[in-house]
């Protein structure tokens, strides 16, 4: 199996592909050895202290407010009950494939972005 992730597929029950295991282990194996090729060109990771003292609080142009009375005094939400004639029972339908797992991993990328670019607008 190819990783961690591909473990963790495979005790949920999804098909390991041998072909593309050994395809992905080629690819893999040669590009370990092109970073061991160019390690010793890349420059040593040695942390620059001295620009500590110029770092800024990045979060000084955010505003903190407060919530208002009203919000506070708000009565608490309660989730709807159950119909009385309603005897469904709701559940997730469980990942079974490599290709739910990566769609809700796209899905899941997709929303951090957008948080993300949210963010970015706030502080600019």
């Amino acid at each position: 199996m190819r990783s961690r992730f591909g473990a963790q597929l495979e005790e949920r029950g999804a098909e390991s592909d041998k072909d593309s295991d050994a395809m992905h282990n080629y690819f893999i194996g040669v590009l370990e050895s092109v970073r061991s090729v160019l390690r010793p060109r890349m420059p040593a990771d040695t942390p620059s202290y001295d620009s500590i003292k110029d770092l800024t609080n990045r979060f000084s142009s955010l505003n903190v407010y407060e919530p208002s009375q009203e919000f506070l005094d708000a009565s608490n939400y309660t989730r709807p009950e159950k119909t009385q004639d309603d005897e469904n029972t709701y559940e997730a339908e469980p990942q079974k494939t490599p290709e739910d797992a990566m769609i809700a991993y796209d899905v899941m990328l997709d929303d951090l972005t957008n948080i993300r670019s949210h963010i970015n607008i706030i502080q600019v």
